[in-house]
């Protein structure tokens, strides 16, 4: 079943992309707020203690300045360079 999803997914991923990004915007609409940041206020309004080691998103540290900056680079290049290695596991992805 699982494959059969993956496929799913991988042949519809424009309708998919479309209908979360038509979803998110009614949602917007509705509430006057993204849902994201509805969920952290939420979150932030029922769990403080979560709330507080909850990271909020990966944007604020790629604008922390150049050295923030250079952390997030150095960041994804060791993540694009540890993909790019073929994978031994002897499971097909």
């Amino acid at each position: 079943m699982r494959r059969y999803d993956k496929a799913y997914a991988a042949s519809h991923r424009g309708e998919r992309r479309e209908a979360a990004r038509r979803w998110q915007a009614r949602f917007k609409a509705e509430h006057g707020i993204s849902y994201s940041a509805w969920r952290r206020r939420r979150l932030r309004e029922t769990d403080p203690q979560t709330a507080a080691s909850t990271p909020q998103t990966a944007a604020p540290a790629r604008n922390a300045g150049e050295n923030g900056q250079a952390a997030a680079d150095n960041n994804i290049r060791s993540v694009s360079a540890a993909s790019a290695e073929p994978h031994r596991s002897g499971r097909r992805l």
